[in-house]
């Protein structure tokens, strides 16, 4: 379960986002939507500890554990990150490591491939 109680998110020292409560149980998918310039992006980048997103206030719980103030790599580590529309560049991480990652965390023995397809993602592995 992810939890947020009274998160705020600051970018460059200016408050973006302001005492948001959240909780998304295990197995949800959560989809966040409003106008653009709203705060979208930084919240999901807060949560997941982006570098220059920061917590200004409140905190974030994963699996029972309070991440607040931990890197982006501790949080991943720990089973969450965030997937985009689009997705970013990222050098040394193959689509291929982070499916079987995945796969792996929730004790699955899948065909990568496969899931690629299934996505529509295989032009990225």
């Amino acid at each position: 379960m992810l939890r947020a109680e009274r998160l705020s998110v600051e970018v460059h020292g200016r408050v973006i986002v302001r005492d948001v409560d959240l909780v998304v149980s295990g197995g949800e998918v959560l989809y966040v939507v409003g106008p653009n310039g709203s705060g979208k992006t930084t919240l999901l980048r807060g949560l997941a500890g982006y570098p220059g997103y920061r917590e200004a206030s409140g905190r974030v719980v994963f699996c029972g554990e309070d991440i607040t103030g931990t890197t982006a790599d501790y949080r991943v580590s720990k089973g969450l990150a965030l997937a985009h529309q689009i997705p970013p560049k990222l050098s040394g991480l193959r689509t291929r490591d982070l499916l079987t990652y995945i796969a792996k965390r929730f004790g699955r023995s899948v065909d990568v491939n496969e899931v690629a397809k299934l996505l529509d993602i295989g032009h990225l592995m």
